[in-house]
């Protein structure tokens, strides 16, 4: 099981130990006699930052357009081949989309970073 090393303590005796964070699946988990759970916070998933694609099209012309996508825009389904594609964050989405004159938003899926 996976464990984070939190620090380094020395007993009165000299001897070092690990204290570490230990991580488990909750089901390998067993109560303690006489231990209470109950007051124990619980963290959830933090909600998945959304991906957007950077796509351009392969083209015999020197004009190169970007365009910004939804991640699961259906415009990109059939023709994948024919586009170079990159998987960017909502922050470069923005910064493309605010800052590059050749790049442009999707006009079906209008990704909005």
């Amino acid at each position: 099981m996976p464990a984070r090393l939190r620090r380094w303590r020395q007993d009165q005796a000299g001897k070092w130990w690990a204290e570490l964070s230990l991580y488990a699946p909750a089901g390998a988990v067993r109560q303690l006699g006489g231990e209470d759970y109950a007051g124990v916070p619980r963290e959830p998933a933090a909600e998945p930052e959304p991906e957007y694609l950077l796509v351009s099209l392969v083209r015999d012309h020197p004009r190169k357009e970007l365009v910004v996508h939804e991640r699961d825009c259906f415009t990109l389904g059939k023709d994948r081949w024919r586009y170079t594609i990159q998987t960017i964050d909502a922050g470069m989405a923005r910064t493309m989309l605010a800052r590059f004159d050749d790049t442009v938003p999707c006009q079906i899926c209008k990704p909005d970073p």
